[in-house]
């Protein structure tokens, strides 16, 4: 056995750091499957070196990252978002033309913020302006979309820790 990589930003950069643990625990409570996922496996790798090496702006890395990982758990979300479906119903996973349940469905806002990140890239993620508050009730609604849609899945505890970081 060898390290195939030496992390040295991650464990001495806060940020990272934070980022890191996040995304740890959130594999932690998704993965449930024990047989070879390849894709699966490039995909988290790739995912922690582009966080490990990148010199840009992390702060929506992790929104990005819950996205994209969806497609491998299989539930990613319906890219069905127009001028017509603008409301985002998490249990459903697709936009809808009304907006009937506060509950379950975001407003148009974070709707359309959601959207934007479905085949964002860590490097555009990067330079999208988000404020801090939109960021976290977006986090918010992709966790409860998890919550919807993995048995078992639980609150994180690392989200305090990692929206007070990324203040």
């Amino acid at each position: 056995m060898e390290c195939s990589y030496l992390f040295t930003e991650i464990p001495t950069h806060i940020y990272k750091m934070s980022v890191a643990q996040f995304l740890t625990e959130v594999v932690i409570h998704s993965i449930k499957e024990q047989e070879k996922n390849e894709p699966l496996f490039n995909f988290l790798k790739e995912s922690i070196i582009h966080l490990e090496e990148t010199n840009e702006n992390i702060s929506n890395f992790h929104v990005s990252f819950l996205i994209q990982f969806s497609r491998f758990l299989g539930f990613y979300p319906m890219n069905n978002f127009s001028t017509a479906n603008k409301y985002f119903h998490l249990g459903e996973g697709k936009f809808h033309s009304t907006h009937s349940n506060p509950l379950y469905e975001l407003d148009e806002k974070i709707s359309f913020e959601f959207f934007k990140f479905f085949e964002m890239k860590y490097e555009q993620a990067a330079s999208h302006i988000l404020g801090y508050q939109t960021r976290k009730i977006l986090l918010d609604a992709i966790i409860k979309y998890y919550q919807l849609h993995l048995e078992g899945f639980r609150d994180l505890k690392s989200v305090k820790v990692l929206t007070e970081v990324l203040k």
